[in-house]
């Protein structure tokens, strides 16, 4: 039998890494990777364009934040304090509420044109701030800062609190409460009035609009509390009036 030649590359020949040569059969040129030259020329371009979206959309995104973030700061500002103002107001606590068992506590909001505090059961959804609380609005006119205080309350086993002392006390300044929950600037309005409601009256309109609520001479919730607030200056600025209700419906 006539024996099968064997071939032997050349000891000169290059060779490519797993045994592929540097072409195929048809001329493609191979990477020392397996690839073509034109398979690492499309992944390139892919990549480069990936890259560029990204970087337009990064783009974009900043220029806009620039653009509106001042402005749509002062709309959010605008609106959430009012609202957070609301929410504690709807849930403030009564002469009526029964704290630890025992019904019959009187919980006075003290008020000026500039600032409130007053007790509320509400906290936010999720949030540890549960429970009977001292809220506190506090507005510093000459710096325009508005100041949020929520203060969680440790009544001492067979101690009695004495609420007014406390809501005087942090209205007033003269409080040991700690930093506030939040300090907003740029407020340029913050005017607080405080009114009762005619029972016989079936709209339940606010008489009597008064820019003070003395604790000691109204150990009893406003039936209204009216606010003006403001943020910005200039063209800028956005001013609204709101009216809150105490009363449970």
């Amino acid at each position: 039998m006539r024996a099968r030649p064997v071939f032997q590359p050349r000891a000169d020949e290059p060779q490519s890494p797993g045994g592929r040569c540097g072409q195929d059969t048809h001329g493609a040129d191979f990477t020392p990777f397996g690839f073509t030259l034109v398979e690492v020329l499309v992944a390139m371009v892919l990549t480069a364009m990936v890259i560029t979206l990204l970087s337009s959309a990064m783009r974009f995104g900043l220029l806009s934040w620039r653009k509106l973030g001042p402005e749509n700061h002062a709309d959010i500002l605008a609106y959430a304090v009012p609202v957070s103002l609301e929410r504690y107001l709807e849930w403030a606590a009564t002469e009526a509420t029964v704290w630890r068992g025992r019904p019959g506590y009187v919980f006075p909001l003290c008020g000026t044109a500039h600032g409130l505090a007053f007790y509320s059961t509400y906290g936010p959804p999720g949030s540890d701030r549960q429970g009977l609380r001292l809220i506190g609005y506090l507005y510093d006119a000459s710096r325009h800062v508005l100041e949020v205080y929520d203060v969680d309350l440790v009544e001492k086993e067979g101690e009695v609190t004495d609420w007014v002392r406390l809501a005087e006390e942090l209205v007033h300044g003269a409080h040991d409460a700690g930093p506030p929950l939040s300090r907003y600037g740029n407020v340029t309005a913050f005017e607080l009035a405080y009114a009762e409601t005619d029972p016989s009256d079936s709209t339940r309109e606010a008489i009597g609009w008064k820019d003070r609520w003395t604790c000691e001479e109204n150990l009893k919730l406003p039936r209204r509390v009216r606010l003006i607030f403001g943020v910005g200056t200039g063209s800028s600025k956005k001013v609204s009036s709101w009216v809150f209700s105490t009363e449970v419906p």
